[in-house]
């Protein structure tokens, strides 16, 4: 098996400092470790936390099995090793690997809000990436019991492919996570950064769950969801100006936007004066209809409940990055003059 300590490349990153410094400064990189054992559900409530609060979604797993699958990696042969005997891959690939995709992430993307999901798995993994990369705003912690877990890995793996999907892998993954990786859980629990879920049930409930636990004003949801045309009204009459994005789940431009316009919710919501909506067309057809709503993903803007064009647009269709960032820069700052002004 390759020695890692002898591979620069892949060593923890040495460094006095964390990578990104911690503070208030607007724009640090912000992470949320995501715990559970193997088939709690973590990606799935992942995938539903990108959507609706615009993180990035990092998966270890999935970083180590991309990387065992490169052409040409040194390691690659290594880490097949490790996954498919359940056991945990030396922290310092696992670390770079989430940091370079980190710094990735902002360089492209300019997201800095993360979720990182099946990492850590060890107490020192935990340590060595809070002191190396970045502290942890919390751990999100999926609890679920091992006969459940077992269940629906042994269903997923039915048509995943995933050569860990089987029962040996299973109770080898099981092990491995009680012994190493729910010490970890305790100590965030300890410190008071850690938000524990009930994921016996189904993935809409567990989600409600995550929704209604959170209470970290980072995360916290700046995005209404009205799913009828009165709770529109009752946005529409407590706050000025309110922008709305209108999806759907099976649109594959609003997966790409979504998330942007969720982190402008996070960046520009004003209290009583600017607000951020979005809209299932699906789910609150009678909204849709209202506006004539026939092309997803589709902005709009409002004034005291009354659509108004902004930049010389009376509305935004598509992934339209650009316009969208110019657009809500505009009504921040009108909301800015009249919260002045009030």
């Amino acid at each position: 098996m390759s020695n890692i300590k002898d591979n620069p490349a892949l060593q923890a990153p040495k460094r006095e400092k964390p990578l990104f410094a911690p503070g208030v400064a607007d724009g640090q990189a912000i992470v949320i470790f995501v715990l559970g054992g193997p088939g709690a559900g973590k990606g799935t409530q992942c995938a539903n936390l990108v959507r609706d609060y615009g993180f990035r979604h990092l998966s270890a797993g999935d970083l180590l099995r991309e990387e065992q699958d490169r052409p040409g990696s040194e390691f690659g042969d290594m880490i097949k090793t490790y996954i498919k005997e359940g056991q945990i891959v030396p922290m310092e690939v696992t670390i770079q690997l989430l940091e370079n995709a980190m710094k990735d992430t902002i360089d492209t993307k300019g997201v800095r809000k993360f979720l990182i999901d099946g990492f850590p798995r060890k107490m020192d993994q935990a340590l060595a990436f809070e002191e190396k990369v970045v502290p942890s705003k919390f751990t999100l912690f999926f609890d679920c019991p091992e006969e459940t877990m077992r269940e629906r890995l042994l269903n997923r793996g039915k048509t995943s492919g995933r050569a860990d999907d089987n029962e040996e892998s299973i109770k080898k993954r099981f092990r491995t996570f009680v012994d190493t990786s729910m010490p970890v859980v305790d100590m965030f629990e300890k410190e008071g950064r850690c938000v524990k879920v009930d994921a016996r049930k189904g993935p809409e409930e567990v989600y409600e769950q995550v929704r209604r636990k959170n209470k970290n004003p980072k995360m916290a949801d700046t995005l209404k969801h009205p799913t009828s045309l009165p709770d529109l009204r009752n946005l529409f009459s407590s706050t000025t100006y309110v922008a709305i994005d209108f999806s759907a789940e099976w649109c594959g431009p609003c997966k790409v936007i979504g998330p942007v316009f969720a982190n402008l919710a996070a960046k520009h919501s004003l209290p009583g004066h600017l607000a951020f909506a979005k809209v299932d067309v699906d789910a609150a057809r009678d909204i849709a209809q209202q506006y004539g709503i026939s092309a997803m993903p589709t902005f709009m803007f409002f004034k005291e409940g009354k659509q108004v064009g902004v930049n010389g647009k009376a509305m935004i269709q598509g992934a339209d990055v650009k316009s969208l960032n110019a657009a809500v820069e505009k009504l921040d700052g009108l909301a800015k003059k009249r919260a002045q002004g009030s």
